[in-house]
């Protein structure tokens, strides 16, 4: 008999032989009790000898037994080859005991009759073997086989296993130079709560770079996943987060699921960050990709930002313009860029802007020296008379001494608890008149955007809880040009200051067109300067001397005129 096919029938649990069965622990050197060599040595009981039996299968059977007790009749047949027994309900760990077994010849040197039950036997009293020998291919897929733990037993001739859609938890490593894993062909997918840590790490570029690399390799056969299969993994109703690769199959090919080693077979896609299938998203300005890995998420290089999270790679940031593939670079000057990206840098609207390099706006475009903007219709004036046109206005425009630059107050009203819009500025006019409403991203300057009225360096006026900004009508864009007018007494203007735009006097002068005496001085008319005031000591000096004078001039005249009569 070499070949038995029992597939598709009703063998059950009481109908599955109990032939040849030993103790849990025979498979270790230790003590045989006489009873069971009694078993053995009983006709009924004992291990069949089908010494020609090279193929058996008996798959879809109700067999339900533990896959032990399954082996138990079959280990002792010497030349079995081909076992295949898928979906037969069987269950438990496939312990060591189902792969040692007696030699059938030595087990008849003993007479059951003269066997004492108090008896026991020592293993090395007797001529143990390993079992299944010739086996070269098993096939056990669809049970709940839980483990598979050969004690240590090598099966050599075993060159495929299939233990598909089990409950495998643990598959013991081997002992020596053999493994389970060393088979030429294994399948083990569909066992979700199957793990193991003996997965080689090694930095290879393809499967192939193994052959180059064997003198390096710690065991024959290593299972190392293969850097050129990762295919992502689709989770219905989840975003891609990971994918996972199969192992390299050069010199075997071993079949498991993701969960076998998630640590080592999976890794985060692009635009995430963590190890294996433990991946959350890269933050803002930060990336990952294929190329610089995916464990940790890089910030983006100086001149590069990112728009979303979950970026594989950044663009160029406003302001920078792309240099080949993956450089990107300032701006030139006279130049801006106002999107991210790889779109070219905008020169200004004519020869009359520059800009400074990064710029990224076409309001960050200012006007070169001798010309000021009018933003209104973004076109570049002939500075009028008064303005310090030296050099170009970035800021604040200035003017020279001798002249007044008109200056408003900013008044910042709160936002109403109830709205949801900006906040609301207005300006007043110093004559008065004229109100705007501005948005409380109001920018000092049409040049160089700045976000908060406190970078302004701006003073703040508080007058009966109401804030306030003093500033010129050209930064508040009540005027779309600076208005400029000549000081009536020129000594009196010192220009204005260079950090904010605002008008200076002389000491002693205020108001409009440092038109004023501030308290301590005074002015004999409006084209001159104020010069301070005497005190009251001076004012009794000047007095009494002023008498004195007096006295003397009177003297001298009445001392001529009675000369002149005599």
């Amino acid at each position: 008999l070499e070949t038995l096919y029992l597939a598709n029938n009703r063998i059950n649990r009481t109908g599955w032989p109990i032939w040849g069965r030993t103790p849990d622990g025979f498979c270790q050197l230790g003590q045989l009790n006489s009873n069971v060599m009694r078993q053995l040595l009983d006709p009924r009981v004992a291990p069949p000898d089908w010494g020609s039996l090279t193929d058996l299968d008996v798959s879809n059977n109700p067999i339900n037994v533990d896959v032990t007790d399954f082996l138990m009749p079959l280990k002792w047949q010497r030349n079995l080859m081909v076992l295949t027994a898928a979906n037969c309900s069987l269950y438990g760990a496939m312990r060591c005991e189902a792969f040692v077994a007696l030699n059938p010849q030595e087990v008849q040197r003993f007479d059951i009759g003269t066997l004492d039950q108090e008896t026991s036997l020592s293993n090395k009293m007797l001529q143990t073997h390993w079992a299944f020998p010739t086996l070269t291919s098993v096939h056990m897929r669809d049970n709940s086989i839980t483990a598979i733990d050969t004690g240590g037993v090598r099966l050599e001739k075993l060159y495929h296993a299939d233990f598909h859609n089990n409950s495998l938890v643990t598959i013991a490593s081997g002992h020596g130079s053999w493994e389970v894993f060393h088979v030429e062909y294994a399948r083990f997918t569909e066992n979700p709560d199957l793990r193991f840590d003996a997965v080689t790490d090694m930095d290879i570029e393809k499967c192939q770079d193994l052959r180059k690399n064997f003198s390096r390799m710690s065991t024959a056969k290593p299972l190392v996943p293969d850097p050129q299969g990762y295919l992502v993994r689709d989770i219905e109703g989840e975003e891609d987060e990971y994918e996972c690769t199969e192992f390299c199959s050069i010199f075997h090919q071993i079949e498991v699921d993701d969960t076998f080693n998630s640590e080592k077979l999976c890794r985060c896609v692009g635009g995430y960050e963590g190890v294996g299938t433990n991946c959350t998203k890269c933050r803002a300005n930060t990336f990952s990709n294929r190329q610089i890995g995916t464990k940790t998420c890089q910030d983006c290089p100086t001149g590069r930002v990112t728009s979303k999270e979950g970026a594989v790679i950044c663009e160029c940031d406003k302001g920078y313009k792309a240099v080949g593939e993956s450089e990107c670079a300032l701006c030139e000057k006279g130049s801006y860029k106002e999107d991210t990206g790889s779109t070219p840098c905008t020169p200004c609207r004519n020869e009359k802007f520059s800009s400074l390099p990064g710029s990224q706006s076409e309001k960050d475009c200012f006007c070169n020296a001798g010309y000021i903007k009018n933003p209104n219709d973004t076109q570049c004036m002939e500075c009028q008379r008064g303005l310090n046109c030296s050099e170009p206005i970035l800021f604040h425009p200035r003017v020279e001494e001798g002249f007044y630059q008109l200056e408003v107050n900013l008044t910042i009203l709160p936002k109403h608890a109830h709205s949801d819009g900006p906040e609301e500025l207005h300006t007043d006019g110093q004559k008065g008149g004229r109100r705007r409403l501005l948005e409380w991203t109001w920018n000092s300057s049409h040049y160089i955007p700045i976000p908060k009225l406190t970078d302004l360096g701006l003073p703040l006026l508080v007058d009966n809880n109401t804030h306030k900004r003093r500033m010129t009508s050209y930064d508040a864009k009540v005027t779309a040009l600076p208005v400029v007018v000549e000081c009536p007494a020129r000594d009196a203007c010192l220009g204005t200051e260079r950090e904010t735009g605002l008008n200076k006097c002389k000491t002693g002068e205020g108001g409009f067109l440092c038109g004023f005496c501030l308290q301590g001085y005074t002015r004999t008319n409006p084209f001159t300067v104020c010069a301070k005031c005497n005190t009251y000591a001076q004012d009794m000096a000047t007095g009494i001397v002023s008498l004195f004078v007096a006295l003397i001039f009177i003297f001298f005249l009445t001392f001529l005129s009675q000369r002149a009569a005599a």
